[in-house]
């Protein structure tokens, strides 16, 4: 368990979930092409990565995998989303996933 990174916005929980994601040595390829958008789209474009059936299997390959404390934009989403102007649906899923994750880990990753 660790202690979640402390971010003073969105754009810097992308910015430390690619940090580190790389650090861990889990390639964050497609979520950096993604993110690569102007500040005011990227509420939109992180709610479609968090729906995104896509994303929860390549996240599963990795928490299952050798990488089982990755961070993920859920974690954060999970906490300041609502201050950020994620919709509720946003945010409860961003939960849901969360919480999934820690399931699949076998622990709790992060604690805010």
């Amino acid at each position: 368990m660790q202690q979640l990174p402390k971010v003073s916005s969105l754009r810097d929980a992308v910015q430390t979930v690619i940090s580190s994601n790389k650090k861990d040595g889990y390639p964050p390829t497609r979520f950096i092409q993604m993110t690569s958008v102007n500040d005011a789209e990227l509420t939109g474009v992180c709610s479609k990565v968090i729906m995104k059936p896509e994303s929860l299997t390549a996240l599963y390959m990795a928490i299952c995998g050798n990488h089982p404390e990755l961070l993920t934009i859920e974690d954060f989403v999970a906490v300041y989303g609502e201050a950020w102007g994620f919709h509720t649906d946003i945010i409860k899923e961003a939960q849901r996933r969360k919480n999934q994750f820690d399931e699949w880990a076998k622990c709790t990753r992060y604690i805010q």
